[in-house]
């Protein structure tokens, strides 16, 4: 056992007492004054020391480390939240894509389709046609003394053709 201490604990040097190292360790665990930093031209005192500039130089190092992933992070949400959007277009479009594949699947839908684009009957029955009034397009008028008379566009028939397709709007 006495080999087994004498691995734990140091020897005691020669020449120092007991009371010598205790006044030692005491010296220096007394706390010293704070040094006061000179002061400045508006009259505080400046209190910039190695361990501010340590500390600024950390958190400048930490700021610039996470800025480039919380950029990244950010464009990432933005592009999630468009892709969210357009996934829910494409939903909406799919559903009403849907309600028309089954209103097309009806007998009734196909018949009425039939009747309303393509003109189809049944045997035996007439089919009506009504043909809408062209748009009744004021024709150009000139006074002549009292009475208003239709003006005369071009004279020759290349005239007329040319300014009814320019009434015509094409």
């Amino acid at each position: 056992m006495a080999a087994g201490r004498d691995r734990r604990r140091p020897a005691r040097r020669a020449g120092r007492s007991r009371s010598a190292r205790t006044d030692r360790h005491s010296a220096q665990a007394r706390p010293r004054p704070p040094r006061e930093a000179p002061p400045t031209a508006s009259g505080h005192a400046l209190a910039f020391t190695s361990r501010a500039a340590v500390l600024g130089l950390a958190v400048c190092i930490m700021v610039l480390t996470l800025a480039y992933p919380l950029k990244e992070y950010l464009a990432q949400r933005s592009q999630i939240a468009a892709e969210v959007s357009q996934q829910n277009q494409v939903r909406a479009q799919i559903q009403r894509l849907t309600a028309e594949h089954q209103a097309a699947s009806d007998p009734t839908h196909i018949e009425q389709q039939a009747r309303a684009r393509l003109h189809y009957t049944f045997p035996g029955q007439k089919n009506y046609i009504q043909l809408a009034p062209p748009p009744s397009a004021a024709p150009p008028v000139r006074k002549a003394g009292n009475a208003t008379l239709p003006t005369d566009s071009g004279g020759t028939w290349y005239g007329k053709l040319w300014t009814s397709d320019k009434t015509a709007g094409s």
